[in-house]
């Protein structure tokens, strides 16, 4: 099940299934990226082409093309405010 499904009903935002899909196969890696951070340490875990890295920049897709429905994205929003916090 994709968490993020309910983008697809949303008024306003277009055709956003490309970035649904996206955004879940982003989930799941982030997810585990987050056990291995726990288990290793981000200096061990992260790199520029880690969960963070793909997180910033879907993000920023997601904000131009949902505009405010973005805001509804927390584990994403929180997840790159917490990279942004620790750069």
């Amino acid at each position: 099940m994709n968490p993020y499904e309910f983008l697809t009903r949303q008024a306003g935002v277009g055709d956003v299934r490309d970035l649904v899909q996206q955004l879940g196969a982003w989930h799941d890696s982030m997810v585990l990226h987050q056990r291995t951070v726990r288990q290793l340490g981000p200096e061990e875990a992260c790199d520029e082409s880690c969960a963070h890295a793909v997180g910033r920049d879907l993000w920023a897709q997601a904000k131009k093309r949902l505009g405010p429905v973005a805001e509804s994205l927390t584990f994403l929003r929180r997840s790159v405010e917490r990279t942004n916090q620790e750069s």
